[in-house]
């Protein structure tokens, strides 16, 4: 498997819209002329019409373009799966989530 890109992010938002998730973990404030912490932890992933090369259609998510987003695959011990996106817009994962089988012993 290669390394994630844009299109692969892409390609997995529109795909799993009607069941993505997004943990916003920092985010461009203009008021401080930087980013801020604000996780508030994974929410269910709301469409927006607002700048859609930018955020695919799903508001929280900001990609800068020009090779400047990290893109990582995500996978956490509860059950969410996805990408993880930084840049100097901020950090957020988008995700979809997956039932966790408890280990048999």
């Amino acid at each position: 498997m290669g390394k994630p890109t844009r299109a692969t992010l892409h390609s997995f938002i529109h795909r799993n819209l009607d069941r993505l998730f997004i943990n916003v973990k920092r985010d461009f404030d203009g008021m401080i002329d930087g980013c801020r912490d604000c996780n508030d932890g994974f929410k269910p992933a709301s469409k927006t019409d607002a700048h859609p090369a930018h955020t695919y259609g799903v508001d929280g998510v900001w990609c800068v373009g020009g090779g400047r987003d990290r893109i990582t695959p995500y996978d956490d011990d509860n059950g969410y799966r996805g990408y993880k996106v930084s840049n100097s817009c901020g950090v957020f994962i988008v995700a979809t989530k997956t039932e966790v089988q408890p280990c048999l012993k």
